[in-house]
């Protein structure tokens, strides 16, 4: 609750500097910003009103719903001024700073140890099973979206493409279409990409999303071994 309170400040512009931008994404940049009043580091992803302002929202309401020591935390959100005298909405987020996984592949050149790759591939399906049990698909898992503590310990990102399921079938299961999948292609397990399984929801924690989480784990497994997932003709 105390973090929760000295982040409410950071609705007031004046209360927090924004610095280098350290990423972005379709709904616009990501930059590492720095509490006036704690002097804590934190990242603020800022999107100016419209698409990409809906998407970020949606994205902090996914997070702000979760508990869970695999997630990146939301800190709290704030409208403000922008430049050009429209709308932009900042969301706050905890700062990671080991980076993307992708960044410690390339950093690293793919020579990880193996046994750091099992920790964090323990720590990505913890993540994962979090998320299925609370109803909730991340639809866009790939090396940019986990994020790394100085400590090794792994956090789920960037749930702009996150689904809630909200629909159950007749055993009460939870269920889902796939019509309305989001993501990254070369991310995307075959199935998902030919749009397979359209005529019927699929139960978590059933057989066909089991092969997906082994899909999304093998491509994010060989990149930081420095293999290519697959390739492109």
């Amino acid at each position: 609750m105390a973090e929760t309170n000295q982040f409410s400040s950071l609705q007031q512009p004046c209360k927090w500097v924004k610095g280098k931008v350290i990423g972005s994404g379709s709904y616009g940049a990501v930059h590492l910003a720095i509490n006036k009043v704690t002097g804590g580091l934190f990242v603020a992803k800022c999107a100016h009103s419209g698409v990409a302002s809906k998407s970020l929202e949606h994205e902090a309401s996914i997070l702000e719903s979760l508990d869970s020591p695999y997630m990146v935390r939301c800190m709290g959100k704030g409208w403000q001024k922008g430049s050009d005298g429209g709308a932009k909405l900042n969301v706050f987020m905890e700062y990671m700073a080991g980076g993307s996984l992708s960044d410690m592949a390339e950093k690293f050149g793919g020579a990880v140890d193996e046994e750091v790759i099992r920790l964090y591939t323990k720590q990505i399906l913890n993540g994962l099973k979090y998320l299925h049990e609370n109803g909730i698909v991340h639809c866009d898992l790939k090396c940019k979206n986990v994020l790394l503590g100085s400590s090794g310990n792994i956090k789920l990102a960037d749930f702009g493409c996150a689904q809630r399921l909200k629909d159950q079938d007749r055993n009460g299961n939870l269920a889902y279409s796939w019509q309305s999948v989001g993501g990254t292609p070369l991310w995307m397990a075959p199935e998902v990409l030919r749009k397979e399984g359209l005529d019927f929801c699929c139960r978590i924690s059933g057989p066909w999303d089991a092969q997906l989480l082994k899909w999304q784990r093998g491509g994010l497994l060989g990149v930081i071994r420095h293999r290519i997932q697959w390739r492109l003709y």
